[in-house]
Formats: structure tokens, sequence, C-alpha cells
């Protein structure tokens, strides 16, 4: 009944009946009836099957009250241990379930008369732990064992080949894992063992390895493999779709195909809008390429449209000081200074500052990055520069100092204004035409920030005076 059940994916009817069993059994086997912990393992299976890892795990350790009746070596034991190591693994518990693995192949290994495509499997449950745990060597000896024990085609083989694949791209070790993807494609069609999501899902990594080495018409074809799989198993609305979508036109960029690239990412678009679980970085990825798509095609309108898309999602669904808005005020800055429009590209540099100044060291390379785009700006007007300026490693334009002093000034950060509006007003002496109106106006910001600093140094004085007397006062 209870397997009948089972086989009719009626699991709650098979775990109320093997339940059954176990009463019976309790009551008129011996406790040392091997048939009882067969039984335990049978309701834990179910309970795995359902992703029900809590009460898998629960049943499953109930083996452990019968333990000083039942024969610890017994291999029904041993199936216990690897239950029990497959739930610690699903939990994250790595180490835990190493543990489990490994007394499972002890045990295991003492019996003469077992299935080797047993064995193989510990092998390989060992071999998937020691990759999760980045420990690589490990994990390659304990797959090769998986060979030793295994028919040169059986469908473990496949599991096997996909934790090598995995283990040499980590590795960058590409031309390996090509290989192991290709032979547990290979496995899965000769043992016509095939999960045609397994399946996608292999031809999409091997696209990933080969958008990675630059060979974009193998990267192309796996990822059209991909698509075939997918639109054969899915609704044409699945968010599957939208990161298969967004491989193929990533090939489609690389190859300047911008305007192919074009239709896969509004393709993607679609898909992300549609979703009910929204991954707004996903989305805001998405405008994004459009944006620079865009760009390449001369449609700058369109560009900037999904830039301010992108930048709408940002805001909407991170905290203000994010990162990624960084990059995108800077990525905005530069559209809007190829399009010859510098006064917002400068706007959308400042604001990348006020951003980043406020989260990141001054020194940090994202917004060095936007430093020497304001630099750009500054050269459009003043294309001559003293030797001097130009040897100095990370010495920057005079507009790119005096816009980092006036955001510290916003932040009424006086002291750290002062030395960039310093910096400002030498730089600009660098040039081998100097601007006087330029330097007159750093002269004045540097005397308004000394002002400001004495002003709260005087401040801070008096409150601590304040404080001091309050304390005396009040001691007596």
């Amino acid at each position: 009944m209870a397997f009948a059940n089972l086989a009719n994916k009626n699991c709650q009817e098979a775990i109320a009946c093997f339940k059954t069993v176990l009463e019976l059994q309790s009551k008129y086997l011996s406790p040392n009836d091997s048939n009882i912990v067969r039984t335990y393992n049978n309701i834990g299976s179910i309970y795995r099957q359902l992703n029900d890892y809590d009460a898998a795990l629960e049943t499953f350790t109930q083996v452990t009250d019968v333990e000083k009746f039942v024969q610890m070596n017994s291999l029904e034991y041993a199936k216990t241990l690897n239950n029990i190591g497959f739930i610690y693994c699903q939990q994250g518990k790595l180490i835990n379930a190493l543990h489990h693995f490994q007394k499972t192949l002890e045990i295991q290994l003492t019996f003469n008369d077992i299935q080797p495509e047993e064995i193989a499997g510990t092998y390989n449950n060992i071999a998937g732990i020691y990759l999760r745990q980045n420990k690589f060597d490990l994990a390659l000896v304990n797959a090769k064992k998986v060979f030793e024990h295994c028919p040169r085609v059986h469908k473990l083989l496949a599991a096997t080949y996909d934790i090598l694949a995995e283990l040499y791209s980590k590795q960058n070790q590409f031309d390996q894992a090509i290989n192991a993807y290709s032979n547990k494609i290979e496995i899965m069609k000769k043992t016509q063992f095939i999960n045609p999501q397994e399946l996608a899902k292999t031809y999409n990594n091997l696209g990933m390895i080969y958008n990675t080495i630059c060979n974009y018409d193998m990267a192309m074809k796996n990822f059209e493999m991909t698509l075939t799989i997918e639109q054969e198993l899915f609704p044409s609305n699945h968010p599957t779709f939208a990161i298969t979508y967004n491989n193929i036109a990533s090939v489609c960029f690389a190859k300047e195909d911008f305007r192919k690239a074009l239709k896969y990412y509004n393709k993607e678009l679609e898909i992300r809008l549609l979703s009910l679980d929204l991954n707004c970085a996903d989305l805001m990825t998405n405008y994004r390429n459009l944006s620079v798509v865009y760009f390449k095609l001369n449609k700058y309108a369109d560009a900037f449209k999904m830039s301010e898309m992108a930048r709408k999602t940002l805001v909407e669904y991170i905290p203000p000081n994010d990162n990624q808005l960084i990059s995108l005020y800077n990525d905005l800055g530069e559209m809007y200074y190829l399009n010859h429009k510098y006064d917002i590209a400068l706007d959308n540099y400042k604001q990348a500052l006020r951003i980043g100044l406020k989260i990141l060291p001054a020194d940090n390379e994202e917004l060095i990055s936007v430093y020497k785009n304001i630099d750009e700006l500054y050269f459009m007007s003043r294309i001559i520069i003293s030797t001097d300026h130009s040897s100095e490693e990370n010495c920057f334009t005079s507009l790119t100092y005096s816009t980092i002093g006036a955001i510290f000034n916003e932040m009424n950060n006086y002291d750290k204004a002062l030395l960039y509006y310093k910096n400002a007003y030498h730089a600009e002496l660098k040039m081998a035409s100097p601007d006087l109106d330029h330097i007159e106006t750093y002269k004045n910001n540097m005397n308004a920030m000394k002002n400001k600093t004495s002003y709260f140094s005087r401040e801070k004085f008096i409150q601590l005076m304040y404080t001091i007397y309050e304390y005396l006062f009040n001691a007596g």
C-alpha cells in the first residue's frame, strides 16, 4: 500500500502507511531487525523528496535509537548515514555532511559483495562536498575514485563529470571544463537518463565557458541549444528565459551585432517586467545593457531613457548610498560627454561623487575613474598641460579637485574641502597657461573654508570650555 501511494505520488498517504508498518514492526519484530531501519529510511526518503529536510533529518536520526541493537556496520545503517549526509549537505552544513559520507564509505568498504556503484556514489558525494569547500585537490582525488568503481557508461558519471567541470572552471582550466561537460552530455545520451532541465543547464554552462574564452560562435551554439530545450519545457514568459536571452544578447554584443543584441535584451526585459519575483538588480542591469546598445546604434534618446530607467529602478529598490549608483551616474556622465552635453555630464559625475565620497575613501579606484572622466571634461577647454602636471602619478585637474572639494563642503567636512581646493589651486598654477578666473575662484573657496574651519574651531572651543565649567560647577 505504501509503495503504491508512493508510485502515484501520494506522498503523505505513503508516509502514513510506512508509519503504520513501523508500529507493527516495533510490536512483532525483535529490536535488532534491519527491517525497522529500512522503514525509517523509507519515511525519511519521502520527506527528503518533499524537501522537508527537518522532518527527514529527524526521521533518519531515529535510527540512532536502535543503534545498540542493529549491527553498526550494516549496509542499511550505511544508507542511513548517507541520507543524513545528504540532508546536511542541503542545509549547507558541509562538515557534518562530509563526516557522514566518510562514515558511509568506511562501512561500504568492509563489504566484498557490495555493488561498486554504491561505493562510487559515496565517492561522488565526498567529491561534491570538497568542491563546495574549494578543496580542489581532494575533490579531484575523490572524483577519480568514482571512475575506478563505476562502469564506463553509467548515469552516475554525469554527476561526476559535472563536478569535474565546475572544478576545472573555478581553476580557469577551461579546456578540461569543456571536455568534462561534453562527456557529461555524452553519458546522459548513452544511458538515456536525460533530465531536460539538467541538459539545458549543461549547455548553458558550456556557453558561459566559451563566452569567457571569447569563442563566441560556440558560445552562441550552446546558448541556442539551451533556448531550444527551454522552449519545450516552459511557457514563453517563464523567468528562465530572461537568463538565456541575456546570455545570447551578451554574445551578440561581443560580436558587435548590436541590432540582434538589442532584440534579445528587449526580450529579456519583457520577461523581467512580467515576473512576480522581480530582481531589481537584474532589471537595472538589463536597462543599462539596453542603454549601451542604443548608444552603440546612435539612438541617443533611447539610450538616455534606458539609463534613466536604470536609475529609477535603483533609487526605488536600493539604499540611496549604494555603490551601484556610483557606476550608474558615472556611466550616464560618459554618455552625455560623448553626446557633447558637457554640463549634464558634469552634473552626473558630481552626483556619482556625492554618493561615493560618503561611503568610500577618496582614493578608491571606483572614484578615481570618475575623477579621470572629469579631467576629460577639463581638457575639452584646456588642451595644453605642463610637463610637471602630466608626469605626476594620481594627479588630477583643477576641475576634478574643485569638484571633490565642493562635495566635501556640502558634507560639512571643511578640512577635506580646504585640502582639495588647495589641490585645485596648485593644479591650475601648473598649467602651461593658467586660467586666472579659475585661480581666483579657488583662492576664494580656500578662504571660505579657512573661515568655516576657524569658526567651527571657535565653536568647539567654547563648547569645551562650557562643558568644563559645568562639570566644575556641579562638582562644587
